[in-house]
């Protein structure tokens, strides 16, 4: 009887214990996801008590390919999983299902939005990237697109201003080209002219080439590079550290927290 109970407490002890590290390795899952569960993916004809928009209604059919996307009851979990999944600060997305013409785009949304605290919520339009169809990585794409309107004072640029977040990455690209002399890159006699990069070529295909195919210049690839981060929390060159862009990424979307912002 007493090793029937010894037994007992062993089988007791290693079922709480199996119990507690599932409980543990569920939080520390969780809170490597920033869209945590579904309820923090909201559609605007929810918040506005308002009826869906047919997606009929919209003139462009990539853009109608979108908002099915976008509505398909697979979404959520396609969003949690590669969207911001390694990014540590909380997302809400609303998602507008209502409008049939783009209401905003690369600005703050709060007046529109309400913002959550302690949460970054983006605002989506299916209108947004109309050329492909709303992927996560395509979303986090036009992340990017909103980060190259983000001004030196860190409001949004309204005017001819220079983009911080091109700048930083013209500059990692230079000092990794100066650094690695021996590569061939393009147009490594003049790197500052970084608009005439072709498709596939260059600094594109050296340093990431799962991007090289479906970047067209600087301005794409710089917003593909934003896309991986927001998938993988962390841009991976095959030469050259990107620690620089990751840090301006974190630390606008560290300044995004408590607000609403338009993604595009």
């Amino acid at each position: 009887m007493q090793k029937s109970n010894k037994f007992c407490k062993k089988t007791i002890k290693n079922y709480i214990n199996t119990f507690m590290n599932f409980n543990a390795t569920v939080s520390s899952i969780l809170i490597e996801m920033a869209i945590q569960s579904n309820n923090d993916i909201v559609y605007l004809s929810q918040l506005q008590n308002a009826p869906r928009n047919n997606a009929s209604n919209y003139d462009i059919d990539s853009v109608e390919s979108s908002f099915k996307r976008i509505t398909t009851r697979g979404f959520p979990k396609a969003m949690r999983n590669h969207f911001g999944a390694k990014v540590k600060y909380p997302i809400r997305l609303v998602v507008d299902d209502v409008n049939d013409e783009q209401l905003f785009s690369r600005q703050d949304a709060s007046h529109y939005i309400p913002p959550t605290p302690g949460y970054i919520t983006f605002y989506l339009h299916p209108y947004v990237g109309a050329a492909d169809p709303l992927t996560p990585f395509l979303i986090g794409h036009n992340v990017g697109h909103t980060l190259q309107f983000v001004a030196y004072n860190g409001g949004f640029i309204t005017t001819d201003e220079p983009s911080p977040f091109d700048d930083i990455v013209v500059e990692v690209i230079e000092d990794i080209i100066n650094n690695n002399p021996d590569h061939p890159w393009f147009n490594k006699d003049d790197p500052g002219n970084w608009q005439d990069c072709k498709q596939g070529e260059g600094y594109a295909k050296i340093l990431t080439p799962n991007l090289a195919n479906i970047s067209e210049g600087l301005e794409e690839w710089a917003s593909n590079l934003v896309g991986l981060y927001m998938k993988y929390g962390r841009i991976n060159f095959r030469v050259g550290s990107a620690i620089k862009i990751e840090q301006f990424i974190d630390q606008c979307l560290q300044n995004w927290v408590g607000r609403s912002i338009a993604i595009g």
